[in-house]
């Protein structure tokens, strides 16, 4: 008789590891906290008028990251290629608006002769791409084959004074995305950032799924419906040398549940907070409870006419604070439009300490700056602050210095019989890639563990 087994989790990485083991005829029960599958997958549309949505999550995925083409493929999801933006870009630096349409700019930050010839993509690809092409690739088994503990050891502005990069170039570095995980270039290991900007090398296009990201997550709940059970908060795990016992509250309701094996596929920020016995690992347990989570604040507002493209912009904006990222959500045919700000760290913090109006007349204001005119044509407002969502506690792992090696060899490793899936759980944290490919590697461990076979080694 197959295995029990419990998945504490629906969202990509809990649903992949159900669906992998279901196929394969084990026994699946999934808990999920919330009345939705999908985790931070998720895609809004309320309050937006004439079928326009947005995604508070994942927005889209890479050409190159295959699980995700796989999964879409197998669920016969349509998907649409990302347009290449239309018009220049906005950037504000040092309170100063600037149209970038891809010549020669005049940026207004000191910068080496050489940096001012080569221009944002080229210091882009001195600093940042190039270096990250030695690390090898960190998504093959047995990754890293060469002694990366000095990159792990300073921070990623160090890293880019040591590679020469002037204190201008870094200022436009820090607006890129590598500035978006944690509390920015100062905090994070420059190994991690190089990683994160290496496991993105090589894509040609980007793709959205039509309807929204969580167009997947649903697609794959329904194939295993009768596996999920929503509104079950997880909050004691124990386990002894048969078997895993799971305590939680099934809308409100004390339940207990027995299995075989346990997956903890819910953020290491959200499992700190449930009670394990016996205690994982000494290894283990500082991994879940020192892993930070990045503070992200989304909002949305929807505008009666796309009113960028009227002024030949491409509606994408890159600013030093409090907005960060500013981008258009896609949509084939509305006249409508949404502009969407990406705030993250302590910037997101103290939008999310506001209040939604205070928040909305707040970015509405700063948007007024880079887009003349928004004000008069927006019509509402969304949110999302991923800190106040209590089942996820923030939105992507990130790694200060010195905690990426230390960390990397057990985010993944099982405890007995309970394992673990997420993308955190890998070295492409925020990516569907990531979290799928971890609910593919975590069915393998406990085929592994229930019948002796060979393990995929974790990505």
């Amino acid at each position: 008789m197959p295995p029990n087994i419990l998945i504490a989790g629906a969202g990509l990485a809990g649903l992949s590891t159900a669906y992998e083991l279901t196929k394969k005829g084990y026994s699946v029960q999934v808990l999920e906290a919330q009345g939705r599958p999908g985790g931070r997958v998720q895609t809004m549309t309320a309050p937006f008028a004439d079928g326009l949505y947005a995604d508070a999550g994942a927005m889209s995925f890479l050409d190159i990251q295959t699980t995700v083409l796989q999964y879409v493929h197998e669920f016969d999801l349509p998907v649409d290629i990302q347009p290449a933006p239309s018009g220049g870009d906005v950037f504000s630096i040092n309170r100063r608006r600037l149209i970038v349409n891809g010549g020669p700019t005049n940026w207004p930050v000191k910068l080496t002769p050489e940096e001012q010839k080569l221009g944002f993509e080229g210091i882009q690809q001195k600093y940042l791409v190039d270096p990250c092409e030695k690390i090898g690739d960190p998504t093959q088994p047995g990754w890293p084959t060469q002694d990366l503990s000095a990159l792990d050891a300073i921070s990623a502005t160090q890293f880019l004074r040591n590679e020469g990069a002037s204190e201008g170039a870094i200022e436009l570095l820090s607006l890129c995305l590598i500035d978006f995980f944690g509390e920015g270039l100062d905090s994070n290991s420059a190994l991690f950032l190089l990683v994160a900007q290496r496991v993105t090398q090589g894509f040609h296009n980007i793709f959205c799924i039509r309807g929204g990201q969580e167009q997947l997550p649903r697609a794959i709940a329904d194939r295993i419906k009768e596996s999920i059970h929503y509104s079950c908060v997880v909050n004691r795990i124990e386990q002894g040398k048969d078997g895993v016992t799971v305590y939680f509250d099934r809308a409100g309701i004390p339940s207990v549940q027995r299995a075989d094996y346990a997956v903890c596929a819910i953020p290491f920020s959200v499992l700190r907070n449930v009670a394990v016995s016996p205690p994982f690992s000494a290894a283990k347990t500082e991994v879940i409870q020192e892993l930070p989570n990045t503070s992200v604040t989304r909002v949305y507002v929807q505008t009666r006419t796309q009113i960028w493209n009227q002024e030949k912009l491409s509606g994408d904006a890159q600013v030093q604070f409090p907005l960060m990222l500013v981008f258009p959500a896609y949509f084939r045919e509305s006249r409508r439009g949404i502009l969407e700000s990406y705030t993250a760290g302590h910037y997101a913090r103290e939008l999310a300490r506001m209040s939604d109006a205070q928040r909305s007349q707040a970015i509405i204001t700063e948007l007024t700056k880079l887009f003349p005119g928004i004000k008069s044509v927006a019509e509402t407002v969304a949110h999302k602050c991923w800190d106040e969502d209590p089942y996820a506690l923030g939105a992507y792992a990130w790694y200060k210095p010195g905690q990426f090696l230390k960390f990397l060899p057990h985010l993944a490793t099982p405890e007995g019989r309970v394992f673990f899936a997420g993308d955190h759980t890998g070295v492409l944290p925020g990516w569907m890639e990531g979290a799928l490919q971890s609910g593919i590697r975590a069915a393998a461990q406990i085929e592994q563990a229930a019948t002796g076979s060979a393990a995929a080694t974790a990505p």
